[in-house]
């Protein structure tokens, strides 16, 4: 998917991800953009969630250039849901039940890991941004609804905040965008710092 080229042959941006919502986030910024997943195989391991966030943006991104080259900019990102425990996305019903009925009435954080490539840069630019997210009690019979609504279907924690599990969250600390997907305000200024043309 091309969003605009900034000539005949080469996209300005690679997001390495097809997520829907990280597309529509970027669009937010104005910014142009051809989607290329990386097909990474995510394996959630370990107790730093810092820095396996930035690690599976990392590998996001170096799949992109190992198959494109090193004269685009490349884009990658990894959300975790971080309750007792890193919460991907629940394979089952009965797994999206158990981790809502562990977020409910709870506070949780979610850490979006960036990985930037600049052309002519031999390093990875990296970043993290973290938001802490408040959920309301879920009663059983809100939880049966929510669950018959199949929205926890791919999606970290087996909710979308920009979705119908918003009416379960009162509070946000922290970047909005960035439980959705990719921390807005973090990117822009990565773009920015390294004279990206954000005003075409």
């Amino acid at each position: 998917m091309i969003e605009k080229r900034d000539n005949e042959n080469n996209p300005l941006l690679v997001l390495a991800s097809e997520s829907p919502r990280r597309q529509e986030l970027l669009r937010q910024m104005g910014l142009d953009f051809q989607v290329i997943p990386s097909d990474i195989e995510e394996e959630i391991t370990g107790d730093n969630p810092p820095l396996l966030a930035i690690s599976l943006a990392l590998q996001k991104v170096n799949a992109v250039l190992n198959n494109l080259g090193k004269d685009r900019w490349v884009l990658g990102a990894d959300t975790l849901v971080i309750g007792n425990r890193i919460l991907g996305k629940p394979a089952s019903r009965a797994e999206a039940e158990e981790m809502l009925t562990a977020l409910s009435g709870k506070r949780h954080q979610v850490f979006t890991g960036i990985a930037l490539h600049v052309p002519g840069k031999e390093k990875i630019l990296t970043a993290t941004e973290v938001s802490t997210i408040t959920f309301s009690e879920i009663s059983r019979e809100e939880l049966s609804w929510y669950l018959d609504t199949k929205e926890w279907r791919g999606a970290a924690g087996a909710y979308r905040i920009q979705g119908l599990a918003s009416r379960f969250i009162p509070e946000i600390q922290g970047s909005y965008s960035n439980v959705v997907g990719l921390p807005i305000h973090t990117i822009y200024g990565m773009l920015k710092a390294n004279n990206y043309p954000l005003l075409r």
